[in-house]
């Protein structure tokens, strides 16, 4: 009798295991597909964003407007440089993340929907989109080196407070 009791514990014991690992076998892939369909929903936001901008500036025929408004992008892309960890470590620029400079950046840039948007979010504290924001620019300005790939926590605590005070 006490050996039946064993198998029948046992064998519960086997099932459980079981059906634990069929479990993790079923929502491993399903967490990597929604996190996959999330990040580059937001990530096909941005590009999209970035290439209808890139077309827009393509279509302007004076060379120092053009100019201009690299300029533009480069200083919201220094204040993204900030804020972010770079894929290689190459960071070029800064530009201090201030009320001020945010506000600045939002009226140099006002043509561009999607970075005033971005960019409000700055000034509201709310900095989860800085490397959306730093990759948008920095696919403007044909980057090749330091994508975003990370927040530089530091870096937004910094902004946070800086912003917060002004």
């Amino acid at each position: 009798m006490d050996e039946y009791k064993n198998n029948t514990t046992s064998n519960k014991s086997k099932l459980g295991k079981i059906i634990v690992v069929i479990n993790l076998i079923l929502l491993i892939p399903v967490a990597g597909i929604l996190t996959y369909q999330f990040t580059y929903k937001e990530l096909g936001k941005t590009n999209k964003a970035a290439k209808e901008t890139l077309s827009t500036i393509e279509t302007i025929e004076s060379v120092k407007e053009k100019e201009q408004i690299v300029r533009d992008y480069d200083f919201v892309h220094q204040m993204s440089n900030n804020l972010i960890v770079a894929e290689d470590g190459k960071i070029r620029g800064y530009q201090e993340v201030t009320l001020e400079n945010v506000e600045l950046a939002i009226k140099m840039l006002e043509k561009d929907p999607f970075i005033v948007e971005e960019l409000n979010k700055w000034k509201a504290g709310n900095f989860e989109n800085v490397v959306e924001v730093h990759n948008y620019c920095w696919r403007i300005l044909d980057g090749n080196e330091g994508k975003a790939i990370d927040v530089f926590q530091e870096g937004v605590d910094k902004a946070k407070s800086d912003i917060m005070k002004e």
